[in-house]
């Protein structure tokens, strides 16, 4: 008749070998997904990177631009400030024109 403590240890043996496969399993299958994850990463900062990088591009080639629309918009009001004057000028010499004679 076989030793009850001995089939015990066997049983256990052959759980703890297939729970230890199990866990190099999962081990690497986290080392696989955690690899995944960090080709991501790498993938999503570089893109991150190259959107600032254009930002800046595109801030520096527009700066030009701005600049002349702020000084086109700064000459529109000098215009309108300056046509209000010539109007009321325009108005006060016809009134003295017309009420002088």
């Amino acid at each position: 008749m076989p030793d009850p403590i001995t089939e015990l240890r066997r049983s256990t043996d052959r759980e703890f070998h297939e729970m230890r496969a199990a866990l190099q399993l999962h081990t690497s299958t986290l080392a696989a997904h955690i690899s995944e994850d960090d080709r991501r990463w790498s993938k999503l900062l570089a893109a991150q990177e190259a959107n600032t990088e254009s930002i800046k591009q595109l801030t520096l080639a527009t700066r030009g631009l701005v600049e002349t629309w702020t000084a086109l918009n700064v000459f529109q009001r000098f215009i309108k400030w300056v046509s209000s004057f010539a109007i009321i000028g325009g108005a006060v010499t016809w009134l003295v024109s017309k009420f002088s004679h």
